[in-house]
């Protein structure tokens, strides 16, 4: 199915449910929308070069309207989870 909010943030937890039938976790986390793939694949052939690896975990989460990548080679897609978890909203001093 091809994604239908480029660069928009989905309105539910059951829409990016159904845009993302090819991520292993789809979540809400801090009333934040998040989906995450444990084995997001990775071109940057200097990546490949220096990890040995051409796939890593690759989370998404939409907070306050912005979509946010978080991926890592050396977490692991529960990790990323916890550190969404950990996440707080920043507090804007006016």
């Amino acid at each position: 199915m091809p994604l239908k909010h480029i660069g928009l943030p989905p309105s539910s937890l059951e829409e990016l449910k159904s845009i993302s039938n090819d991520y292993d976790y789809v979540l809400g986390i801090n009333n934040w929308l998040v989906r995450i793939k444990k084995g997001a694949y990775v071109f940057e052939r200097e990546f490949i070069k220096k990890y040995g690896k051409n796939r890593m975990p690759l989370a998404e989460a939409w907070i306050e309207d912005f979509n946010y990548s978080i991926s890592s080679p050396i977490l692991t897609a529960d990790e990323l989870i916890e550190l969404i978890r950990s996440m707080r909203p920043m507090t804007r001093n006016t």
